[in-house]
């Protein structure tokens, strides 16, 4: 497993302990679990920039990229209601990705 994979399994791991430990001791948590996805968003983000700089040909690396730009077009011009699952594929697609290309560093 490379620096990648890790970094992604980590970024991954920070909504799910913080939704863990917010479930058995304290529910206040669960609002910074549901933020805390955010940064996994972000990981992921910075995670696919550095993908693109060695495989930005890959079609599902380009169709990633595509994706999350509709992702913010339609946060911000239609009700959030119904984007909530969007996160969540964004999220087990890029960990596909990172697990298909493989980069070797």
């Amino acid at each position: 497993m490379n620096a990648l994979q890790k970094i992604n399994i980590i970024g991954l791991s920070i909504p799910l302990i913080v939704y863990l430990i917010g479930f058995i001791i304290r529910e206040d948590l669960l609002i910074l679990a549901l933020l805390s996805t955010m940064i996994t968003g972000l990981i992921q983000l910075v995670i696919g920039l550095k993908l693109l700089e060695n495989y930005s040909k890959h079609p599902l690396l380009q169709l990633y990229f595509v994706v999350v730009v509709l992702f913010f077009i339609l946060w911000f011009t239609t009700y959030w209601d119904f984007l909530w699952v969007l996160p969540v594929a964004l999220a087990i697609y890029m960990t596909y990705i990172l697990h298909l290309i493989n980069p070797k560093n």
